[in-house]
């Protein structure tokens, strides 16, 4: 490891956990995320984030297209909304606080080591006990 890339990280501890996956980026104790009017900012602390592949993320959702189905459509939507897959070409990244779903981030299947890392520093900013949940500007 370099001079300053030592000092980097002993100056900054937080530093340690950048990352991005799938157009977010994790920025030491934060996730900055785009929404339609620009960049919010997510604490990480408290945050607990798993990779689901996407016939995974289906699995628990697929009533809720039966249902959407059938509203929409009748019977003949139930059956429909049934038979629809989700898309096994992508990877997510769940994120829950207090076992709510906050959000998720999507990308490419292909990508799949780069989710379980960034889940993975997202998990270790999460429990950093320099973590306050404070975002900073």
């Amino acid at each position: 490891m370099s001079k300053l890339k030592s000092w980097f990280k002993s100056e900054l501890p937080s530093q340690k956990y950048n990352g991005s996956f799938g157009g977010s980026f994790l920025d030491g104790f934060r996730i900055q995320y785009r929404t339609k009017t620009g960049f919010e900012k997510l604490p990480t602390a408290g945050l607990t984030a798993t990779v689901q592949d996407g016939a995974n993320v289906g699995t628990y959702v697929s009533a809720k297209r039966v249902v959407a189905g059938g509203v929409l459509f009748g019977p003949l939507g139930a059956g429909v909304g049934a038979l629809i897959r989700k898309n096994q070409n992508e990877i997510h990244v769940v994120l829950e606080r207090d076992d709510q779903i906050i959000g998720t981030i999507s990308g490419s299947a292909k990508h799949t080591a780069k989710a379980r890392t960034f889940a993975e520093k997202v998990n270790a900013s999460s429990s950093d006990p320099g973590n306050t949940g404070e975002v900073e500007s």
